[in-house]
């Protein structure tokens, strides 16, 4: 029995790359899941999907035919050529690939070392397999091992002291360009995790919060958890919201742009937006004198320093 990952991550595919490779949803991981694991040859596979990387995490009697298969799905289901694909992936197997996880899941690979949210991702990974029987006892034990670790990692560093976040980082840029957000209105679009952690933060700064999602339940049950100062927007309203207020942060699962060229309004205003999603919720070629956008990508530079001194303390 070998462990193996395939590994796409923001230190070796781009921005567009990343974008490319991601799975859109909840029901195309387990179509692809359920494809791979019908090659009698790999017996267990999980995928772990976020912002920042693509992990193929597989149990299998075969690595040579495991890795090449998974490329091939993966080629074939993307529309990206095989040997492109090839280029900008990491792979690990057997004590390289234990080693591996363990570190994704302590938050050593993360984009910003500390955040608090990628054990919870990986977890939530397995469990979608588990459910759906691509993935056991095997995979189980891998990452149960690995969750152990990741608090092993935090009780004997100081890498989670300040626990940071990409809506950490952005809400704190938020503050360099502003000096400061007291009195100033958030606007956040979507009402997940990444939305969620915004929201507080931007609370924590002084502002109030305008949360949108197409989904205005969950905006609803979010804001009654932050308080008062948080309202819900109505998501037809989007064009509306992005016009009048001066910050944006957004971070959906939508499969194209939410926000496009066409929505924006030419205003005196200043504003900044931050885009903490892939793929991108903001259009790329949204190009005004008076927005600035942050990419994820944008983000993870500015962190960089942190990331630095987080390392150095684990």
């Amino acid at each position: 029995m070998r462990y193996q990952v395939l590994s796409f991550n923001y230190k070796e595919c781009s921005l567009e790359q990343r974008e490319s490779i991601a799975f859109k949803s909840k029901e195309e991981i387990e179509t692809f899941l359920k494809t791979i694991t019908d090659f009698d040859f790999i017996l267990e596979a999980f995928v772990i999907n976020t912002c920042n990387r693509v992990e193929i995490v597989t149990s299998s009697r075969d690595s040579f035919a495991t890795y090449h298969t998974i490329l091939g799905i993966l080629s074939k289901t993307k529309g990206i050529n095989f040997y492109e694909l090839e280029k900008s992936a990491l792979y690990y197997e057997k004590d390289k690939a234990v080693e591996h996880i363990f570190k994704v899941v302590s938050s050593l690979e993360s984009m910003v070392i500390g955040e608090a949210q990628i054990t919870g991702q990986v977890k939530e990974a397995f469990k979608i397999s588990f459910e759906n029987k691509t993935a056991g006892a095997e995979l189980n034990r891998l990452v149960s091992s690995a969750v152990r670790c990741a608090a092993q990692v935090r009780n004997s560093t100081n890498i989670s002291e300040n626990p940071v976040s990409i809506a950490s980082v952005a809400v704190a840029q938020a503050e360099v360009e502003r000096e400061s957000l007291s009195g100033m209105v958030g606007l956040v679009i979507g009402a997940g995790e990444m939305g969620r952690l915004a929201a507080k933060h931007l609370l924590r700064a002084g502002a109030d919060v305008l949360i949108v999602s197409r989904t205005i339940a969950h905006a609803q049950s979010l804001a009654e958890e932050l308080g008062e100062n948080v309202k819900v927007g109505e998501y037809e309203k989007l064009s509306y919201y992005l016009n009048k207020y001066r910050l944006l942060f957004t971070a959906t699962r939508a499969k194209e742009p939410i926000i496009t060229k066409e929505m924006v309004e030419e205003k005196l205003i200043n504003r900044t937006w931050f885009d903490m999603a892939i793929p991108r919720d903001i259009s790329k070629d949204i190009d005004f004198d008076n927005i600035k956008v942050y990419y994820i990508d944008d983000l993870q530079a500015i962190s960089s320093s942190n990331h630095a001194l987080r390392r150095e303390k684990a």
